[in-house]
C-alpha cells in the first residue's frame, strides 16, 4: 500500500504489488524466525548461567549461593521444618590415600545416594539438598510426614554405609546434626548454627552418627 501511494502504478492491486507483498511476507517471515531463533539462544544462555550460578559443579545438587538465597526468603522458611549438615567422614584421608579423582567419584556417588534415598523416603517435593563445601551437605527439610527422624537418618546411614566403590577399601559413614526451625523463631542462620554445633558434638562422640534437637 505505501508502494502504492508512491507509485499508482505497482499499488497492491497491480502484478507488481503482488510481487512486492509476497516479497515483504517472506522477508517478514524470515525476520521473525531468525528473531524467535536469537531469543530461544538468549534464553538458553540465561537458564545455563542461572543453572551454574545454583548448582554445584561437581555434585550437580544447590550449591552455597542457593542456600543463601534461600535463607533471604521469608516465604522459603516459613514452609521449613529442619535443617540437617550431614560431613562425610574421614574425607581427607580417603583424598590423601586414592587421590583427589577418586575423593570426587566418593563425593558425587555420596551425594546421590542420599539424595535419592530423601527421595523415596518423605518424597522429593519435602526437602532440597545443597553443597555447603567439601564434603559437608545440607539438607532443608519441610516435612517427613510418618517418618521419624531418627529412624529416618539412622536408616540413610545404613544405606550410606552399603555404599560400594571399585578400589575403595573405606566403609563410608557420616556425622550429622539436626536443628529445628520451630525452636529458633524460624531464623534459618540460628537453626543453622544450631545444628553445626550438634555435628560438632556427633563429631567429638566418635562420628558414624547424627545428633538430633529434641522438637
Amino acid at each position: 500500500m505505501i508502494f502504492g501511494l508512491i507509485n499508482p502504478n505497482i499499488g497492491p492491486q497491480t502484478t507488481s504489488g503482488y510481487f512486492i507483498d509476497i516479497i515483504s511476507a517472506i522477508l517478514v517471515l524470515i525476520a521473525v524466525h531468525y528473531f524467535d531463533r536469537y531469543l530461544d539462544k538468549k534464553q538458553e544462555i540465561i537458564n545455563e548461567l542461572t543453572w551454574q550460578a545454583n548448582n554445584d559443579e561437581l555434585t550437580q545438587f544447590y550449591n552455597l549461593y542457593r542456600l543463601h538465597k534461600n535463607f533471604d526468603s521469608e516465604q522459603f522458611n516459613q514452609k521449613m521444618l529442619a535443617i540437617a549438615i550431614i560431613d562425610l567422614d574421614y574425607f581427607k584421608a580417603v583424598n590423601d590415600r586414592y587421590g583427589h579423582n577418586m575423593g570426587n567419584q566418593v563425593l558425587i556417588i555420596f551425594s546421590k545416594h542420599i539424595h535419592q534415598y530423601l527421595a523415596e523416603k518423605i518424597s522429593r517435593e519435602n526437602f532440597d539438598l545443597y553443597r555447603y563445601g567439601g564434603e559437608e551437605f545440607v539438607v532443608t527439610i519441610r516435612s517427613i510426614g510418618n517418618a521419624d527422624m531418627e529412624s529416618l537418618f539412622e536408616g540413610l546411614q545404613s544405606c550410606v554405609n552399603a555404599i560400594t566403590i571399585n578400589k575403595l577399601n573405606e566403609v563410608l559413614s557420616f556425622s550429622g546434626g539436626i536443628a529445628y526451625f520451630g525452636n529458633h523463631e524460624k531464623d534459618p542462620l540460628m537453626t543453622f548454627e544450631f545444628a553445626d554445633k550438634l555435628l560438632y558434638l556427633a563429631k567429638k562422640a566418635g562420628r558414624k552418627q547424627t545428633c538430633i534437637e529434641s522438637q
